[in-house]
């Protein structure tokens, strides 16, 4: 759910859940670094093989958008197109950045 601060929050009902997910969102922050020296590098593999993961696991985590932004960070590096993959990365930022995991009331 989107939030009016523009945030997008993620609501459980556990603390294990909340563990986890926590731990998958601080890997996907560090991720975002990792994929802007990739771009750079020109490393589309490696873009290539963490937008498939993304796609695998956002929506296991609950986080859908996180499985279509990283399609669209896959088919970009398939394609070698360093320039349409601006759009997805600073999407992929901004998401993983402004997730909140909020406990059910």
């Amino acid at each position: 759910m989107t939030t009016e601060s523009g945030c997008f929050d993620i609501v459980v009902d556990d603390d294990a859940t909340e563990h986890l997910l926590r731990k998958y969102l601080a890997n996907r922050r560090s991720q975002s670094g990792e994929l802007r020296r990739a771009l750079s590098a020109g490393d589309f593999a490696f873009i290539e093989d963490a937008g498939h993961k993304l796609v695998g696991s956002g929506g296991a985590y609950g986080m859908p958008r996180l499985t279509d932004i990283g399609a669209r960070l896959e088919e970009c590096a398939i394609l070698k197109c360093a320039t349409d993959l601006s759009a997805p990365l600073r999407e992929f930022d901004a998401y993983v950045h402004n997730v909140r995991i909020v406990r059910r009331q």
